[in-house]
């Protein structure tokens, strides 16, 4: 449990100077904008092709149950 939640830190730590960095004179301002758009329209891009797929293959996206041991 330990390990993810440091990741997750990590990345917050990381996307924070990356988004107030330019204001302290690293790099332009537009940048990590830039940057966030490219992702959001991959994240986007991501989950249609995720779902399309797995609906072209027959397979649930989502579990609505657990299965039994």
């Amino acid at each position: 449990m330990l390990i993810p939640v440091f990741g997750v830190l990590a990345n917050f730590v990381c996307m924070a100077f990356y988004i107030v960095g330019p204001f302290m004179g690293y790099g332009t301002k537009m940048e990590p904008f830039g940057a966030l758009g490219i992702a959001a329209i991959w994240a986007v891009y991501g989950a249609i092709y995720f779902a399309k797929s797995s609906k072209a293959t027959g397979r649930t996206t989502m579990v609505t149950a657990r299965p039994g041991v």
